[in-house]
């Protein structure tokens, strides 16, 4: 496994490499609104490939960023993290071949 450092504004967002694909986390439970949507945009913007996932930490339930995934074609895992937080998992949607 290797990582790198994404920043967002002034916030280090540690990149995993793992077994070929790559989980970026994003810690959110202390972050106010809007840095969590804005962290977690930033880390979708670095996804490469269809395995690729951001790892969001939230302590509020992100129904906002649920649209705006929707929309542009994402999907996601929910589940419950650490300390009581929501864990949500987020890729791209994966499209049917030949499309």
């Amino acid at each position: 496994m290797s990582n790198a450092i994404v920043t967002h504004d002034n916030q280090a967002l540690r990149i995993f490499v793992m077994d070929q694909h790559m989980e970026i986390p994003v810690d959110a439970r202390d972050m106010q609104p809007p840095e969590p949507f804005e962290a977690t945009m930033t880390a979708l913007d670095q996804l490469k490939d269809i395995d690729d996932e951001v790892v969001l930490w939230i302590g509020r339930y992100p129904e906002p960023l649920f649209n705006v995934l929707r929309r542009n074609g994402y999907q996601w895992a929910e589940a419950s993290g650490p300390e009581g937080c929501f864990e949500i998992r987020i890729r791209r949607k994966e499209t049917p071949s030949g499309s």
